[in-house]
This record gives C-alpha cells, structure tokens and sequence, in this order.
C-alpha cells in the first residue's frame, strides 16, 4: 500500500512542506544528497536537493534552493524512537548537514565564478533600453549596470566587494539572479560610501527603488546606499551593515506594501535604525519609492542616475 511506502510518505511530506517534485521525478533512497527538477523550475533547473535512508530510524530531509525553505521528516516520531535511534538520527542528521553546507559552498562558488565571467564581458548598458527609459534612470557608463543582449546586469556583492551573483532585468523589468548565488546579506552597490564619515547608509529592497530614495537622500548628506534584493533580505543586510557601519544612521527605504514595512521595521530593529516614513500625497498605485519619485521627476522633468 502506498500509505506504507516510506518514499511515497516522504515525497507527501516534502510537498506539504511546499517542495514540489516535477512530474516524473523519482526519488533515490540511498542517503546521499540529490537534486531534482522542482515542478516550477525552468527546463534546465534543479531546484530541489533531498536525500532519503531507509537503514532504520528511516528519515530524510529535502529543500528548494530557488525558494529557501527545507523541512525535515521521519518514519517513527522522534519521541516514539528507542534512545539509540535518536542518536543514530543525531549523527545521521550532523553527517548530512555537514555534507549539505559543502555543497552548498561549492554551489556558491560556482555562482560566483559564473557571474564575474559574465560581468567581464558585459559591455556598457545602452541608455535606450526599455526598463531604463521606463524608470527614468540614466545609465552610470558601465560601473554599476552593463548590458548582455537584451538584459541589464547588476553586480550583487558583499561588503568585502567580491563580487557572488548578478542581477539581470530584462527589457519588461523581468528579474533573475545568477543560479545558484548566495542572496543572504549580499547586495547590489548605488552609491560607494563616502571617503571619511559619511551621513548614514540607505537600504531599500529593488535596485530602482533604491537608485530614487539614494537620490533622494543625496539632497541631504552624502550616504551610501545599498539595494537589498527583496524584502526578506532587508534584515540580513542592514545586520551586517550595521557590523560594518556601527556608527553610522542606518534608514531603511522599504517598499510601502504590508510585507514591505513589516520586513522594513524587523531590519530597522535589527541594526538600530530607523524606517523612512511613506511619503505624503502617495497614490495607490505606488508601492515603492521608485513608483513615487518617477512620478514626481515626470511632473518637474527630471531623470536620475543609475
């Protein structure tokens, strides 16, 4: 009966933790790490690792790596195991995340490797692509945004300058980042921080967005400003900057949708700083900071700096 079948319970498990197999993916239980096609990924992709045992306790783990989540099952209930059983799973569980963060590593490195061939030969991005024009952004002549074929590239970094992945965006604004790259507190540079002390640091989630509040700000002080990724990634970044930074104002320039502030009040906490307030006379079709000032530069004609 399948409801008997460790790697159908298993497979059910991982799904209700959303880790979805794509149709005809079957599932090796040989208790080492796989990776398999998620049902979402795009031909090529292999989202989902898991590795499966059947030697007793009977026990597997399995994540996606494009979503970042991971769940962890077991035949028996832990507290219906013998004593020796969950010291077996104990090991067992040490073994596999010590082979897991190898590989995990080695996948970084490959990412990382990958992005700074392509940002080599990225040539300069064309000031009339489409999702530059539409933002109202004036390219910066190849130090911070390139172009390979259709797609802009963004560099995204840590604060040790090295470059881990790219960001490209496509002519419609579509977005994707280099397979496989480290996105955890990694970021995407605005503006360098000022020589000497500078006025704070700004960190906002999308590259636009992040361009317009920087420009914003620009008007007040000299800050470095920093474009997080996306709205999960807030709190890692502005933990690390505040490291980096630890006398500096910190103001966080989140998006103004409910996820937006919330992620943006949680980094705010996290590194001591503050929220940059939703400004005044917003429309309802504005969710960030970019939405906001694009219509405020169409009304004076201006265009910033990318």
């Amino acid at each position: 009966m399948a409801n008997h079948d460790p790697i159908a319970l298993f497979r059910q498990a991982i799904e209700d933790a959303g880790i979805v197999l794509a149709r005809g993916e079957q599932i090796t239980a040989d208790g080492h790490l796989h990776r398999a096609r998620a049902a979402d990924d795009k031909a090529g992709a292999r989202s989902i690792w898991y590795n499966l045992h059947l030697d007793h306790p009977i026990a597997g783990a399995a994540g996606d790596w494009r979503k970042g989540v991971s769940t962890r099952w077991s035949l028996k209930s832990p507290s219906r195991m013998s004593e020796a059983e969950r010291e077996a799973l104990r090991l067992r569980i040490a073994n596999d995340r010590a082979v897991f963060e190898k590989e995990l590593a080695r996948r970084h490195a490959d990412a990382a490797r990958r992005a700074q061939e392509a940002w080599d030969r990225a040539k300069p991005a064309d000031q009339d692509h489409a999702y530059l024009v539409a933002k109202r952004i004036a390219s910066t002549g190849g130090h911070y945004i390139r172009q390979i074929g259709n797609d802009l590239v963004l560099p995204v970094v840590g604060f040790d300058g090295m470059i881990v992945g790219l960001q490209y965006i496509g002519l419609s604004g579509t977005k994707r980042f280099t397979a496989g790259m480290n996105k955890r507190g990694n970021f995407i540079v605005i503006t360098d921080p000022p020589e000497g002390q500078g006025d704070g640091l700004i960190l906002a989630e999308g590259w636009a967005s992040a361009v317009y509040a920087g420009a914003m700000m620009a008007r007040k002080g000299h800050y470095c400003t920093l474009a997080a990724l996306d709205a999960g990634n807030l709190v890692h970044v502005a933990s690390k900057a505040r490291e980096f930074f630890p006398d500096w104002p910190i103001i966080i320039a989140c998006d103004f949708d409910p996820v937006g502030m919330t992620k943006g009040r949680q980094a705010a906490i996290a590194c001591r700083g503050r929220v940059l307030p939703p400004p005044t006379g917003l429309r309802p079709t504005e969710s960030d900071w970019a939405d906001f000032l694009i219509r405020r530069q169409e009304e004076d004609g201006e265009v910033a700096n990318g």
